[in-house]
């Protein structure tokens, strides 16, 4: 994951064999070079001149993604149209883009998760689906509050946890083509729609 500009929106940038490793390589040293000491942001432009060989996923907290969680299709649109030509102008070719599609069963989850798999099909642009994982298994959710409150040089405490369940883990591909399922049927796009988000994620 990156943090792409002040309001912390947030991208995850993937490599695609070595020319796109070498990218996030030179991404990171930019990006580090560009920021504050200890607070490296990075901009659209400079991700955009970093591109080759990258697929960038827009998921829930892109900008993109809180657009569509406040049900502002016209502020989504906005963003991905600004993604778009940022890349084709710093790379010369088509914006290589998907929607990042994650519900964690929290408050609202499952019916942004179904905004962003149905945008992406309005749209035409594809959508993969990530479990945005952070631990390995279910059991690892106390570890990562003690871990948040340390980062944060803060005490352990119910107003400094982000988690709300413990969902963020490695699942299963059965426990992920349930959820795809989930998605799909709650974005009224039917089965099929579910099976083709597992065959897309399987493919990138």
């Amino acid at each position: 994951g990156a943090t792409v500009d002040p309001r912390h929106p947030r991208v995850v940038v993937f490599a695609t064999g070595k020319a796109g490793w070498a990218s996030v390589c030179r991404l990171i040293s930019a990006t580090h070079l560009a920021g504050e000491r200890g607070s490296p942001i990075c901009s659209v432009e400079l991700l955009a001149a970093h591109a080759r060989g990258l697929v960038l996923l827009l998921g829930p907290d892109s900008d993109v993604g809180r657009a569509l969680g406040r049900r502002r299709p016209d502020l989504a649109a906005a963003a991905l149209g600004h993604w778009g030509s940022a890349l084709r102008a710093a790379t010369g070719e088509p914006a290589d883009l998907a929607l990042e599609v994650v519900c964690h069963h929290g408050p609202g989850d499952l019916a942004r998760a179904a905004r962003m798999l149905g945008y992406a099909h309005e749209v035409g642009i594809p959508a993969v689906l990530t479990n945005a994982v952070r631990c390995a298994d279910r059991g690892d959710g106390p570890t990562l509050d003690v871990l948040d409150a340390a980062r944060r040089l803060v005490p352990l405490d119910r107003r400094h946890v982000d988690r709300v369940n413990a969902e963020a883990y490695l699942k299963s591909g059965q426990e992920m083509t349930r959820i795809a399922a989930a998605v799909a049927g709650a974005a009224g796009l039917g089965e099929r729609a579910g099976r083709e988000l597992v065959a897309a994620t399987r493919r990138l």
